[in-house]
């Protein structure tokens, strides 16, 4: 089949439907994978919950514009249900409850293997009908060593087939190799101090890494 010419590209670009980002200039509605860094103890965790929280309500994220509210599941392997279950009654408080409640789903799962028959059918039925997926961590969805560049290239190839059988994009919590010292501005470069194969950084549409400087979080 012979390619558009230019004319006719610009046309069938313009005729497509204008939805906005989820996230203005950070995530998209196309399927795809991205990674949240941080180091143990940094608020990695609140924040890819404030994020969910944010877009199931339509609520700006940080200084972010955020589109409409959309469908959002947010499943976790670590952290006790009660502490989970206090950590998230905190943060809705500074939410519309109507909006969380109709669009918020979330899920606290034992270890999920990545790349199994039977775990790839699981997490497609809870991601099913989302706008976009988190999942938090990244080494629980590894069979293996996720410092290894064999289990890192497996597990990523296996998020993006995820992300387009699902038709969204999804969100994945990662560690950073070891903490940055406080006070210092990140670097671009810093998007591969996550932790495991460079190819983490490499795959993701977007790498957010979450810091302290001597006195508040960037």
């Amino acid at each position: 089949m012979p390619g558009r010419s230019l004319a006719e590209w610009h046309a069938h670009v313009a005729s497509l439907p204008d939805f906005p980002d989820l996230l203005e200039g950070v995530y998209g509605r196309d399927p795809g994978v991205s990674m949240l860094g941080g180091a143990a103890g940094r608020g990695k965790t609140n924040l890819m919950l404030q994020q969910a929280f944010d877009l199931a309500t339509g609520s700006n994220h940080l200084d972010i514009r955020a589109g409409p509210p959309v469908r959002v599941t947010y499943v976790t392997f670590e952290g006790s249900v009660k502490k989970l279950d206090d950590r998230i009654k905190k943060l809705e408080k500074n939410y519309r409850l109507d909006l969380l409640y109709k669009n918020f789903s979330f899920s606290r799962e034992p270890s999920l293997w990545i790349g199994s028959p039977s775990v790839d059918r699981h997490l497609h039925e809870l991601g099913k009908d989302s706008d976009i997926l988190f999942l938090d961590p990244l080494k629980d969805l590894c069979y293996g060593d996720p410092n290894k560049t064999e289990v890192a290239h497996a597990v990523t190839q296996r998020l993006k087939k995820l992300s387009e059988e699902l038709a969204c994009p999804i969100v994945v919590g990662h560690h950073v190799n070891k903490p940055h010292n406080e006070g210092e501005l990140l670097h671009t470069m810093d998007l591969f101090r996550l932790k495991g194969s460079s190819e983490y950084a490499e795959f993701s549409e977007t790498v957010m890494l979450l810091e302290r400087t001597s006195n508040a979080f960037m």
